[in-house]
């Protein structure tokens, strides 16, 4: 998603590596730190980190301070010579102190609550459910390894220690930056990977998705009681969302009586394939199917000289053929403003663009997803269980109260750009969530 074939690693030993790390080249439009940057001559400071690159280098933006993000080679933060050739010192010192993740070498994850508490989750992993760690509780964090090395970086990142790690290298970030320290506004974006790995791994409804956020929750807790001796829970605005959900285990769905679909990608890429050759002739139709889109040759298309709606239609009429998949939309019914009314239609709109977009959109009907990877369960329907996420917000500015009106993590921005008064970012979708702003007298 960032990769850029302009850019090298930076580690500690500096420019490392072939192209192709992690930039915001392909961003399109500015961010809430570029906005805030650019309203005071870059006299604001934007920081952003996670374990993955994607998850640092889009929330950063395009001239941060800084976007760091875990190199699982090393067990090491990194960054890109996008940014800046060398790491800054502080960084270096991280990674080099009693912090590094083979402190937690042969660590035990077990559950932190009473086995009472986990009566709301499964009480068996299914054979489709597991990780790097193993299928069941305990985990002892090794990743098969005799001495820490790159299978157990792997691991690492499944498990709970990987939330203390990032939160600790957060928390040298506001150090070593100086963040908060004067009157201008900073940024600091901090991104837990951990909660989506596990969720991949063993599915919402598990023991280990419960325990890896019982853990947050104390993670948290702690990052803002150190943010509150630092610099003062009332001089910082919190916002937090989450990017997707997940859906059920479809083997876990269908174990306790109600209907789940786990579509295998190649055989509907090849239903779809079978279909426009038998129509237009046979060739290599599809390109490729990335996040429920097919994506056609169009340069074929244009060499055939058959009509692209045609050929969008017939594909779509293919994958209705594949049990799990119940609906498609296109991408002429898009540019021509014919998509129907509804929730679903409405996000498919929301999130096309005419350069990186597909042609055809398949949508799977409830607990169904395509496996385009061998995991226990996904994201990327239109149903509330993966976009119902939480939107909250804390601190400055922020009127009190639970509010039952529709929001989504694009609000975010706009919403932080009002409290903090400066521009919204250029390319924003999201509103101002006006109901939780207190009125200024």
């Amino acid at each position: 998603m960032v990769s850029d074939n302009n850019s090298r690693l930076v580690t500690d030993s500096g420019v490392v590596g072939e192209p192709g790390a992690a930039s915001p080249r392909v961003l399109i439009g500015t961010t809430i730190g570029d906005q805030m940057r650019l309203s005071n001559n870059l006299l604001s400071k934007v920081v952003a980190l996670s374990q993955k690159d994607r998850s640092a280098v889009l929330p950063g933006g395009h001239r941060p301070n800084g976007a760091f993000w875990f190199n699982a080679a090393t067990g090491t933060f990194v960054t890109s010579d996008y940014y800046s050739k060398e790491l800054p010192a502080w960084v270096k010192r991280f990674n080099a102190s009693e912090e590094h993740p083979k402190k937690y070498f042969r660590a035990k994850w077990d559950r932190a609550l009473s086995p009472e508490a986990y009566k709301r989750a499964q009480v068996d992993n299914l054979a489709v459910q597991g990780s790097a760690l193993g299928k069941k509780f305990p985990y002892v964090v090794t990743g098969g390894e005799e001495q820490p090395g790159r299978r157990f970086f792997a691991a690492f990142e499944y498990s709970p220690f990987a939330l203390d790690f990032v939160a600790n290298f957060a928390k040298a970030a506001i150090e070593g930056e100086s963040l908060g320290a004067d009157q201008y506004p900073d940024l600091l974006s901090v991104s837990f990977s951990t909660p989506d790995l596990v969720g991949h791994a063993f599915g919402p409804d598990s023991q280990e998705v419960l325990d890896i956020y019982v853990r947050l929750d104390r993670v948290i807790a702690d990052f803002l009681d150190y943010i509150d001796r630092r610099v003062g829970l009332a001089n910082t605005l919190i916002a937090m969302t989450g990017d997707h959900g997940a859906s059920p285990v479809p083997e876990y769905v269908t174990s306790i009586g109600m209907a789940a679909t786990r579509i295998e990608a190649k055989p509907l890429t090849e239903a779809v394939n079978k279909a426009l050759a038998a129509r237009f002739g046979d060739e290599k139709w599809v390109a490729g199917f990335v996040n429920d889109q097919f994506y056609f040759d169009r340069k074929l298309i244009a060499e055939k000289r058959v009509i692209a709606s045609e050929v969008e239609r017939v594909a779509g009429e293919a994958a209705l053929t594949v049990p799990g998949i119940i609906d498609y939309y296109t991408r002429t019914q898009i540019v021509e403003g014919r998509m129907p009314q509804g929730p679903i239609a409405r996000r498919v709109v929301n999130g096309f663009h005419r350069l990186r977009s597909g042609d055809v959109w398949i949508i799977t009907q409830p607990f169904a997803f395509v496996s385009e990877f061998n995991l226990a369960t996904t994201h990327g329907s239109p149903y509330n269980y993966d976009t119902h996420v939480p939107v909250l917000f804390s601190g400055p500015g922020v009127r009190p109260g639970r509010y039952h009106v529709e929001c989504s993590p694009s609000d975010l921005a706009p919403t932080l750009a009002a409290l903090l008064g400066v521009e919204m970012p250029s390319n924003r979708t999201g509103r101002v969530l006006f109901e939780a702003i207190e009125q200024r007298k």
